[in-house]
């Protein structure tokens, strides 16, 4: 759910008419801002609340890419 969250969080900033998955074939070096995101875990796993990548998975292609970006950094993580 953390990665996904920081690709909407990029894709909301991404230019009109381009496809969001963009991102994903450039591994996020053209994303130029991103909504700020917290986290808050119930259980840790790949350390995404406290890093700059994500990985994202197209199940209509079944094409699962990466990104890394420091737009999408969380700005907290909790963990419960």
């Amino acid at each position: 759910v953390l990665d996904g969250t920081k690709f909407v969080a990029a894709a909301a900033h991404y230019a009109d008419g381009i496809d969001p998955w963009h991102i994903l074939e450039t591994g996020g070096s053209d994303i130029s801002s991103a909504i700020p995101m917290g986290s808050v875990l119930t259980l840790p796993a790949t350390g995404s609340e406290s890093n700059k990548g994500a990985v994202i998975s197209r199940k209509t292609t079944g094409d699962k890419q990466a990104f890394m970006n420091e737009h999408v950094q969380p700005v907290f993580a909790i963990l419960d």
